[in-house]
């Protein structure tokens, strides 16, 4: 298995251009995330809850937004969510 600690960064690229072509198309990331990572050698069953995990994420913060008032929560919660996909992002290829 080609592991994404292995020091090359084509993890990384793979995931830039996956989100680059999801904002530009307007597709789901399961239709191109998933594939790339089972052709990164992940398993099927990690590839597609990796996919699982984005898509509560984006459901919660969306959730969120709307039930909260607006006064400033979407850079607030933009924010925390940036932070938490570098944290988890940073720690899963050190």
């Amino acid at each position: 298995m080609n592991d994404a600690r292995d020091g090359s960064n084509h993890t990384v690229r793979t995931g830039f251009a996956a989100g680059v072509l999801n904002a530009l198309i307007g597709i789901g990331g399961g239709i191109v995330i998933v594939p790339a990572l089972i052709a990164r050698g992940a398993a099927a069953q990690v590839a597609v809850g990796t996919s699982l995990a984005a898509v509560v994420g984006i459901g919660l913060g969306a959730a969120l937004a709307l039930w909260l008032p607006a006064d400033g929560l979407e850079v607030l919660f933009g924010g925390f969510f940036c932070f938490m996909g570098i944290h988890i992002g940073r720690k899963a290829l050190l």
